[in-house]
């Protein structure tokens, strides 16, 4: 593993950290503590901003909801999409407000929201899953993903259990997901221009090695892919064509999801969880729940908006 140096960011510890997101206008780093229904936000230096010299930051903001949150997009300086057990809506930042947009599975009390990220596009891809505290028992095959795009919603993948790792290829014309539970991480062809999935998807990494667990994906402006291992205490950078690059170990033993930040995009965020952790091992992980940071030298992709409920030209 590469022993490159890993940082406390957002001195929080979420029980299910998940949604990093990097806000290009507002300058700050936005995630969702899934179990606990609050979405923080994290406002950097002065410093961080010009020059990259971090400073561990709590989270300043929480916007607290009444279901679990996952994923975000962002829309304007003040508002992003927010995926719930409920469905999509919009918050808006500087007012503490919400908006419903649309419904997601909100008659299914067994599933929630999980994983999601916009894609080059504009449309919002959100996966659902079972509705379980926790990760260490799901129910399987109930999980989906969809794509919002222009005020439309399309089934894309169905009979999933653990959704993740949705994330694009710089160009657009690649979108990668996994199912967790399945230990592989797959790819399908996309339209650059409107985003529209084409044709069926195919196998990018498969590996024989005990214990891949992929969660949180994101991909760098080299094309390669930044996958979060759940429960292996490390992140994997995997080339365009599925080869191994590089692995980074953390020092919590559940990372969940990675995005760019900071001048130039070159921090990688990383999002953690404490919970299915026993006592002694939370006591060996005392950053287990906090969102890390590790400097990179090939920078990342600044988030498309999301354009999910735009009005079709």
């Amino acid at each position: 593993m590469s022993q490159r140096s890993i940082h406390l960011a957002v001195d929080v510890r979420c029980l299910l950290g998940e949604g990093p997101l990097w806000h290009p206008l507002r300058q700050s780093l936005l995630f969702t503590d899934i179990e606990r229904q609050v979405i923080w936000e994290a406002t950097f230096t002065d410093d961080f901003l010009t020059s990259g010299k971090l400073t561990t930051l709590p989270a300043t903001a929480a916007f607290g909801f009444d279901c679990q949150v996952s994923a975000l997009g962002w829309l304007d300086e003040d508002s992003v999409i927010v995926s719930s057990a409920r469905g999509l809506h919009r918050l808006n930042l500087a007012e503490s407000r919400w908006d419903d947009l649309a419904s997601l599975e909100a008659d299914n009390a067994a599933t929630r929201s999980n994983d999601g990220r916009v894609d080059r596009a504009g449309g919002f891809w959100v996966s659902t899953m079972s509705n379980t505290n926790g990760r260490t028992s799901f129910a399987e095959g109930i999980g989906t993903i969809y794509r919002f795009h222009r005020g439309r919603r399309e089934t894309l993948y169905t009979g999933l259990t653990s959704p993740n790792a949705i994330c694009f290829s710089p160009a657009g014309d690649v979108a990668y997901f996994c199912d967790t539970t399945k230990n592989c991480i797959r790819r399908v062809r996309t339209d650059p221009a409107t985003g529209a999935w084409q044709g069926e998807s195919q196998v990018f990494i498969e590996t024989e090695e005990a214990g891949f667990c992929p969660d949180g994906a994101v991909v760098d402006a080299a094309g390669s892919l930044w996958v979060a291992r759940w429960g292996e205490g490390c992140l994997s950078r995997f080339g365009p064509d599925g080869t191994w690059q590089e692995t980074v170990s953390v020092p919590v033993s559940h990372p969940t999801c990675p995005a760019f930040g900071g001048p130039e995009l070159r921090h990688l965020f990383i999002t953690s969880a404490r919970c299915d952790l026993s006592p002694n091992q939370l006591a060996a992980q005392p950053l287990a729940g906090a969102v890390l940071m590790v400097e990179l030298d090939t920078p990342g992709l600044p988030e498309p908006r999301c354009r999910a409920f735009d009005k079709a030209s």
